[in-house]
């Protein structure tokens, strides 16, 4: 029995009915990374005159692990040989789909990926096809066309990472089979996500600009639905038919099949903060701590105990440090104690957990302690252990999104595709490719400056008999996902310097045969014999005014064709 309008939209409140634990998670998380503390202003209604100070310390370690992962760009891989050189172009094309994506959003899309992993526990990325869009884009006017067609030239294929909180996915053992998308936005974007048919719709509600509206957008496999909520009024309302959906979702820390409780399917970098509630506590410390050194430490410094109550201290200014007080009195400074020990001590605990929670300091570049340096220096070069599971993760989410982009390009019965990099086209034959095609994707989680060390690391293997094949040196150790591009590049750049010093050696012999024989022109004989040598001005080279020939150059020796090691010959190298 077919599904009506009025079954998909129920459907879709259960579904968002039952991630109401993980939204209410979502929003503590937010309050901890945008530094919202809710119980701030019960503390100021508590004390009198408090300092409210709040602990970057979550905020910093989560974006210092942001900016790890993004350290590099994504890098595409077809593994095997089963292509040969179609390999080569179709990871050209998906670096260059992703880069023009990027562009076109004015921020690299891995960006959001890496901030929405670390923050929720959870990815979405849409595939958006340039070419629907333009369709969608049809009837509004030439301005909207020339720039939706204008990103078409540059790539097939738009990406962008979703907002997780408004994300409600649905798994079976063969991986997303249904997602729904709630949000609230104003009638103006919702018109330049799907054109003609959401400005229709807006202009039936009399919404216009910065009206809010609030839509869902529901994906499964047989169905595209685009709807504003509590209202029968449809946007989209089109058959899939591509066997697959246009999003790709994961958890990148938990698991959905473990733990059947959404909120505790996904573990984010600041789980364990938000439910120790040591931020709390950070707060808590530094508020007491600010608030006590200024009510205290702005006080009066010195105490001036007199005998007689009307009598006022005499302080001699004529004299440095000398103050006059009778026998009896007390003068000196006063004895504060502004911070108990026990607030530093709760605050140190805290700050502690809060590190031991997410992750080292040592790994985001602090300085190594002398305790434990063998245990910090493994996590400053190598052990960032809590980003290996978003890594690992959002690696399969992006390649597993190229694949379905050229799922969706065969299914569009496209032959060839082009995609723009650096102003560059690179093409791609889908025919040759062929259907089963895998692609894997690399983020490497390492800092610019460990390339020095990891170069040195290489050229270890590399010394003597070589340990591993120069593949693996280049994948495992440098990093790099293009072996045999690396390898062409390098014969490439051997075979230039052997023909530069080739054409260098020729260059020197001709000069040194010319001056040979300019030096043996004018030491032989004149032809007749006996006579006396011709005039200078019969010197070759000679005319009047000019000086007398050089003494003859003594023989060079003639250089070798070839420097040691080298091989004997360049010519029908293929460069």
């Amino acid at each position: 029995m077919a599904k009506t309008f009025d079954d998909y939209r129920d459907e879709d409140d259960d579904t968002v009915g039952s991630y109401s634990e993980r939204d209410a998670q979502n929003k503590e998380l937010e309050k901890i990374f945008f530094m919202r503390w809710p119980e701030g202003e019960q503390v100021r209604n508590a004390i009198q005159s408090a300092m409210l100070t709040l602990s970057p310390d979550p905020r910093n370690q989560l974006i210092g692990a942001v900016r790890l992962m993004t350290a590099t760009d994504p890098v595409f891989k077809v593994p095997g040989d089963e292509f040969g050189e179609f390999s080569t172009s179709l990871e050209e094309w998906c670096a260059a789909n992703w880069q023009s994506a990027g562009r076109l959003a004015g921020s690299p899309i891995h960006y959001d990926l890496v901030m929405s992993a670390l923050l929720y526990g959870e990815a979405h990325l849409a595939i958006k096809s340039t070419a629907e869009m333009s369709k969608l884009q049809k009837g509004r006017g030439d301005a909207y066309a020339k720039r939706v067609d204008k990103a078409a030239r540059r790539t097939p294929y738009l990406y962008t990472a979703l907002y997780p909180p408004s994300c409600y996915p649905k798994f079976d053992d063969l991986g997303l089979y249904c997602h729904v998308r709630e949000c609230e936005t104003t009638a103006e974007r919702l018109i330049n996500a799907y054109g003609k048919k959401a400005e229709d719709a807006m202009t039936a509600m009399g919404k216009t600009g910065k009206d809010k509206v609030t839509f869902r957008e529901r994906w499964d496999l047989d169905k595209w639905l685009v709807y504003v909520v509590k209202s029968d009024v449809k946007i989209v309302d089109e058959d899939n038919s591509m066997g697959f959906i246009p999003i790709e979702a994961c958890v990148t820390e938990g698991s959905y099949n473990l733990f059947s409780n959404t909120a505790e399917q996904r573990m984010p970098f600041l789980y364990g903060v938000y439910k120790s509630d040591m931020w709390g506590k950070q707060n808590l410390a530094l508020t007491v701590m600010a608030t006590m050194a200024f009510l205290i430490g702005a006080n009066p410094m010195y105490v001036y105990k007199r005998a007689d109550p009307s009598k006022e201290l005499n302080i001699d200014v004529s004299k440095p440090g000398l103050v006059t007080i009778d026998q009896g009195e007390e003068f000196g400074p006063m004895n504060k104690a502004i911070i108990d020990p026990s607030i530093r001590e709760v605050y140190a605990v805290a700050s502690q957990s809060v590190v031991e929670s997410t992750m080292y300091k040592q790994a985001l570049g602090a300085p190594l302690g002398g305790s434990n340096y063998s245990y910090t220096a493994l996590l400053s070069q190598s052990g960032r252990l809590p980003l290996v599971s978003p890594q690992k993760r959002l690696e399969w989410l992006i390649g597993s999104a190229m694949e379905k982009s050229l799922d969706w390009l065969r299914g569009d019965k496209e032959k060839k595709s082009k995609a723009y990099a650096n102003g560059k086209p690179v093409e791609i034959d889908l025919e040759a490719i062929g259907e089963d095609v895998t692609i894997t994707c690399k983020l490497s989680v390492k800092l610019p400056q460990e390339a020095l060390q990891m170069a040195a690391i290489a050229s270890s293997f590399r010394q003597g008999n070589p340990l591993m094949p120069d593949e693996w040196i280049v994948t495992e150790i440098l990093g790099e996902e293009a072996p045999e591009k690396i390898k062409r590049k390098i014969w490439s750049e051997k075979a230039a310097d052997a023909m530069a010093q080739v054409f260098m050696q020729q260059q020197i012999q001709g000069i040194v045969q010319q001056a040979q024989q300019q030096a043996q022109a004018q030491t032989a004989p004149p032809q007749g014999g006996g006579g006396a040598p011709p005039p200078p001005e019969e010197l070759p080279g000679m005319g009047e005014g000019s000086e007398p020939p050089l003494e003859p150059m003594p023989n060079i020796p003639s250089m070798p064709s070839a420097m040691p090691g080298q091989a004997q010959g360049v010519e029908g190298l293929n460069v």
